[in-house]
């Protein structure tokens, strides 16, 4: 599983789960950035450009790895049934809505 998270907000990096995907550390380094995001440079101005690149890369990657949110259509035909978990992280410093 992986998700990326960046706010702006401080605690940004309990908010995203796994290791970066090798497109992800890829397309770090081709911009001169560790592979793997360091939180203590979030203020940087790579890693600005960086959370912007990563917002444009996102439908993408979800297209490679199966369906990207974009492609979905009100003639996009499903079955079964969705289901959406609420799970947030124990230090989670987004209220939960029920």
């Amino acid at each position: 599983m992986r998700r990326y998270c960046e706010t702006g907000e401080a605690g940004d990096a309990s908010l995203t789960l796994g290791d970066p995907l090798e497109r992800e550390q890829a397309e770090r380094e081709r911009m001169g950035l560790p592979p793997v995001w360091d939180e203590s440079l979030r203020n940087g101005a790579a890693e600005e450009e960086w959370k912007w690149r990563a917002f444009d890369m996102a439908p993408e990657i979800a297209a490679a790895l199966g369906t990207s949110p974009l492609a979905l259509t009100a003639r996009t035909r499903v079955r079964g049934i969705g289901v959406l978990a609420d799970t947030p992280a124990p230090d989670c410093p987004f209220p939960v809505v029920q």
